[in-house]
């Protein structure tokens, strides 16, 4: 029997609690409990901190964060005010071992992303008979009570192909749920699908002929705005960004300056703020009237190390630098840097880490920049002198809850494993003199 195989899915796996627990996850009302069961949704509009790229390690609510765990391959639930952490699972019997019984840990499904939407958490999930594999959207309650079917997304048939799928995202907006997946077939050949489920109807529309084919275009950088999903997609050599209409399904293409680099934000529902020339120009770009300007050079000091002193001396001029990502929590816009570090040999010849930088630019609507911090400073303010930084250390893992920041930092010579989140207040990263405290550790990506 010919089976699919998925891996490298981009999940979190945390340190939790095996076994039952007597405390209660996050309930919720009856009203939403109710209309959960009936699988009806009030329309919400996207949520930037609990909306993430890959599968969220946290959904975060006023009482408790919800995430996955890719080491026991369950939901698990934080309470904000025990600080204790069990699995999402209210049934008092239950072993949370993956029978079909558990909320938690349903062996059923294979989870491939989630999100919070409209008080429940929405999972893209597999499901496999000994026909086909069957790619559902589940929803399931934020008191651990109950997980119900809303709706089959694509089948596919275990005769035609082995699949290898290794990314899967999910985005929920005004009772859409955007999706994209992609994969490769046995003779490594990539395949694309993207499609929109409608939470109302149940009823799910491909933007592509073919739902999931080696024709198909990948599609990335998903989010909600208004009345509009928006998405990048390559054209050719060009790297376009688009907008799919939630109601009619109308798409369009923008217009932007060259070299766009796949990173950008809604600023209102006529404005976006987008990066071009290799990551050191934020434009933005007026859909009313389709003109483009090239708003905000990114700008730092910059740094002349002298050996024989080992000291620093800052030049007085500003220096363009380069972001690689541009996000944003509703209210302010951050653009982190690519992480720079210098380097010198010490007395024994061994080479050395002198000065590290990270810095993220915080603009306000206008685009005006109005703190610089340099999370590499934050690092070691928290004792982590050695860190082993990459991108997605200090960028792709800031999460913006609310009044509150969430960042990730993995240790130098540590694995998969041992990964920390703390958190600040966004009042006090706003002023650049961001509070980091520990969260907790998880394993996985």
């Amino acid at each position: 029997m010919k089976r699919i195989v998925l891996f490298g899915l981009m999940v979190l796996g945390l340190v939790a609690f095996a076994g039952c627990s007597k405390d209660k996850p996050g309930e919720t009302t009856k009203a939403v409990t109710a209309g959960k069961t009936e699988n009806q949704f009030v329309p919400e509009d996207y949520e930037p901190g609990n909306r993430t790229k890959y599968l969220s390690p946290m959904m975060k609510t006023d009482k408790g964060l919800y995430y996955y765990s890719f080491a026991d391959k369950g939901i698990h639930y934080y309470d904000l005010a025990t600080q204790k952490t069990m699995f999402l699972c209210n049934k008092p019997e239950c072993r949370h071992g993956g029978s079909e019984f558990c909320v938690a840990t349903n062996g059923k499904y294979l989870t491939l992303s989630q999100c919070k939407y409209n008080d429940v958490i929405l999972a893209f999930v597999l499901e496999e008979t000994d026909t086909q594999y069957l790619f559902k959207v589940l929803s399931i309650a934020l008191d651990g009570s109950e997980m119900d079917e809303v709706a089959t997304v694509l089948e596919l048939d275990k005769t035609t192909d082995d699949f290898s799928i290794y990314q899967c995202f999910m985005y929920a907006h005004r009772n859409k749920v955007f999706l994209t997946f992609t994969g490769s077939g046995q003779v490594e050949t990539e395949y694309h699908g993207t499609a929109v489920l409608d939470l109302n109807t149940k009823k799910t529309t491909f933007l592509d002929e073919e739902p999931f084919s080696k024709d198909n275009v990948a599609v990335s950088d998903v989010s909600g705005y208004g009345d509009y999903f928006y998405y990048c997609k390559k054209e050719g050599k060009k790297l376009l960004l688009h907008r799919y209409h939630i109601e009619n399904g109308t798409d369009e293409s923008f217009r932007l300056l060259t070299n766009f680099s796949g990173q950008y934000v809604l600023l209102d529902e006529d404005t976006i703020a987008y990066i071009r020339s290799a990551g050191t120009v934020i434009c933005t770009h007026q859909i009313s009237t389709g003109h483009n300007t090239e708003h905000t050079k990114i700008m730092r000091y910059a740094y002349w190390y002298k050996w024989q002193e080992k000291t620093f001396i800052r030049y007085d001029e500003k220096s363009e630098s380069e972001v690689v990502q541009l996000l944003t929590d509703g209210t302010y816009v951050y653009a982190p840097e690519i992480y720079r570090e210098y380097r010198d040999t010490d007395e024994n010849g061994e080479e050395i880490v002198v000065r590290r930088e990270g810095y993220i630019h915080v603009y306000n609507q206008a685009l005006e920049e109005i703190a610089l911090v340099n999370m590499a400073e934050a690092a070691a303010s928290l004792g982590f002198d050695d860190m082993e930084w990459s991108e997605k250390s200090y960028t792709q893992m800031l999460h913006y809850l609310g009044e509150e920041i969430y960042w990730k930092l993995i240790p130098k010579g540590t694995t998969d494993s041992e990964k920390y989140v703390f958190r600040c207040n966004r009042s006090d990263f706003i002023a650049g003199k961001p509070k980091f405290e520990y969260v907790y550790q998880y394993s996985g990506y």
